[in-house]
């Protein structure tokens, strides 16, 4: 799932309300708490939030980020005012009631991909990691056995134009020179170092 259609599932929950007989309640609404959207509706004396925001936490022992949509009412007395007055109407998310809330796990914070369900999320949490961790260790060069120092003989033959070499000063190895790029394969040969692919 992606944003649009997060936010086609915060427009179908706030259509629900009016549908329901709620009105949009602009004097609660002024301030910002650090939600990405919120709209405040009245019924009589209720007044219900529908909101998206963004947050971390920890879930069953794992760190994750998610957007919230919660549906929350108001508990707190509000002052009376002047009409539309936003000065002494501050509703605060943390106070509120929740009547229900959805979770949207984001395993990048940089791709435009969720997921609700925590145990997929879970699973490609951990595969991300493992893939993470595998890139880290294609940095560590790894000397390669026996057999590839016959393959980059006759490399270094090809690439030098040198009719003798001596496998016995060959090393072969795997690794990546800078942290961005993929692991290859390299020889070592009389000081020289030569890319084999």
């Amino acid at each position: 799932m992606n944003q649009i259609e997060i936010e086609a599932i915060f427009t179908a929950k706030v259509t629900e309300y009016i549908q329901n007989g709620y009105t949009i309640n602009p004097t609660t609404m002024s301030g910002h708490q650090g939600e990405i959207a919120k709209i405040d509706f009245r019924k009589g004396d209720e007044i219900i939030r529908v909101m998206l925001e963004s947050t971390t936490g920890w879930e069953d022992e794992q760190h994750c980020e998610y957007v919230r949509l919660v549906v929350g009412r108001n508990t707190e007395q509000l002052r009376r005012c002047r009409p539309f007055d936003t000065m002494c109407t501050t509703i605060w998310n943390n106070r509120l009631e929740v009547i229900e809330e959805r979770r949207f796990y984001q395993i990048d914070s940089r791709a435009d991909f969720f997921i609700e369900d925590f145990s997929e999320y879970r699973a490609m949490a951990k595969k991300q990691l493992d893939r993470y961790r595998n890139r880290d260790s294609r940095q560590q060069r790894r000397e390669l056995p026996e057999a590839a120092r016959m393959i980059a003989k006759q490399f270094i033959k090809r690439t030098t134009g040198k009719a003798r070499v001596n496998s016995k000063e060959i090393k072969v190895f795997k690794g990546a020179r800078y942290h961005d790029e993929p692991a290859r394969y390299y020889a070592e040969y009389r000081g020289k170092t030569y890319q084999i692919g």
